[in-house]
């Protein structure tokens, strides 16, 4: 479940996912959806998140809550990022399901634990 009122950054009805698999490429943000396939971002569209046992409110997973966008271009390039197994590419659309089924789980909340500002974000990025 998204917590969607932070004091820091409101998602309001938009779709979004929690993942990890939020880089920099040449210092832009994007998000990784196959073996060498990208989503560039903008820095409104991640925030750093973490997710928590909703009982005991111990962390599970870190990660970043993007805002995902039906409109978005992605990126093929020619090689194989490293450290990525993708049996299959995600899409717009399994991305936009997965969020959905993440909103639904009453046994996990999504609690956003950064600004909106990229360059405080950029430190905890890892690079491709």
């Amino acid at each position: 479940m998204f917590n969607r009122n932070c004091r820091d950054y409101k998602f309001g009805d938009a779709d979004v996912v929690f993942t990890a698999n939020v880089r920099l490429y040449k210092n832009k943000p994007v998000l990784v959806i196959g073996n060498n396939s990208v989503i560039f971002l903008s820095a409104g569209d991640f925030v750093k998140a973490h997710s928590m046992d909703s009982k005991s409110h111990e962390t599970i997973e870190e990660g970043f809550i993007v805002r995902l966008n039906r409109n978005s271009k992605i990126y093929t390039f020619r090689n194989s990022f490293e450290d990525f197994c993708f049996e299959k590419d995600d899409t717009i659309e399994s991305l936009i399901d997965l969020g959905r089924k993440q909103d639904e789980d009453k046994d996990c909340i999504i609690q956003p634990c950064g600004h909106l500002n990229f360059f405080c974000l950029e430190g905890s990025i890892d690079r491709l």
